[in-house]
């Protein structure tokens, strides 16, 4: 599980993907794109088989119809049966690239469980992955690497809820769960549809403000680090992108540190439309105020300072502000 030293909130948002990964996330878009229904359907008719037939005019065999099961009994079954043919003990690389392949699919599908569908899933997976001493690296390394990962395209908070509640109640290291622990609570803070923390900012005119006290239809909060090269390196594109001057859109760029003179030096980086400003009482960071895992970090707000997007690729940050 990753670790809470403050430090890590300076990685760089910069990742090489293997090949394997890139169609994993070809996959990831095209599945997205369709509905669950159809999503589902992709997922029954790849295993190649049915439980049941039907005649030529579509009715069920038999001469009583079973029951159809319910959304969650059949994601249930459909994750309960994913792990039965994998060999956890093996630890050929070409046995645990499979296993990614199935991790992958697993965690696509677990974010349309309900909770206890998933609970039960994330247990099952990890009872199976502990059993094996040469696997349970490679378990808690897969699901940091996919679902904790600031460059992850397969992050999801939700569903890495899940796998750290899970683990909490089963570690009985300390350290480790604390860890766990200090990452459920992280992740957990200005999900999508509360309203964000609210702080309190100084601008490069020394005029002191507070985010909810801004007055404007959309609110993007750019968190970033003068220091960072990949802040550095995006801020080209993103000025020279209309979509990031919409009108109705005011984007508030965040220092949110403790080096006020980094951030007094580096006045000209930011343009003169956004609101550049520096957390004075550095309550963002001491006070757990967003999680903030690699800098830029993109949070996207409504006039209500309701979080519609938290932490978000600039992709589909774009994707978001193009449609509203």
């Amino acid at each position: 599980m990753m670790d809470n030293d403050n430090n890590s909130n300076r990685q760089r948002r910069n990742v090489v993907l293997s090949g394997g990964e890139r169609t994993r996330i070809a996959l990831m878009k095209l599945l997205s794109s369709l509905s669950f229904v159809a999503v589902l359907s992709l997922l029954f008719a790849c295993q190649g088989g049915s439980a049941a037939k039907s005649d030529a005019a579509g009715t069920v065999e038999g001469a009583q119809a079973a029951t159809l099961p319910s959304v969650s009994e059949t994601l249930a079954g459909r994750l309960a049966a994913m792990w039965e043919g994998y060999d956890f003990a093996n630890s050929a690389q070409e046995n645990r690239d499979a296993g990614e392949q199935l991790f992958s699919n697993f965690i696509y599908i677990l974010q349309y469980a309900d909770s206890a569908t998933a609970s039960n899933a994330v247990a099952s997976f990890y009872g199976k992955a502990s059993a094996h001493e040469s696997s349970r690296s490679w378990c808690h390394a897969t699901v940091d690497h996919y679902l904790a990962n600031p460059d992850s395209p397969f992050r999801n908070d939700a569903v890495y809820a899940h796998f750290l509640t899970v683990f909490i109640a089963s570690c009985s290291d300390e350290a480790l769960s604390g860890r766990a622990r200090y990452m459920l609570d992280m992740i957990s803070r200005n999900r999508p549809g509360t309203v964000a923390a609210d702080f309190g900012f100084v601008d490069r005119n020394g005029r002191v403000g507070t985010l909810h006290s801004l007055d404007a239809r959309l609110i993007l909060l750019v968190f970033n680090d003068p220091g960072c090269d990949k802040c550095r390196e995006m801020m080209p594109s993103l000025l020279a992108d209309p979509l990031f001057a919409s009108e109705g859109l005011l984007v508030l760029s965040v220092y949110p540190y403790d080096d006020a003179e980094l951030w007094r030096e580096c006045a000209t980086l930011m343009p003169g439309n956004w609101l550049d400003v520096h957390d004075a009482g550095s309550e963002i960071i001491d006070g757990r105020l967003y999680h903030l895992p690699a800098m830029p970090s993109f949070y996207l707000l409504n006039g209500d300072k309701r979080v519609l997007l938290k932490d978000a690729p600039v992709w589909h940050l774009r994707e978001v502000l193009s449609s509203i």
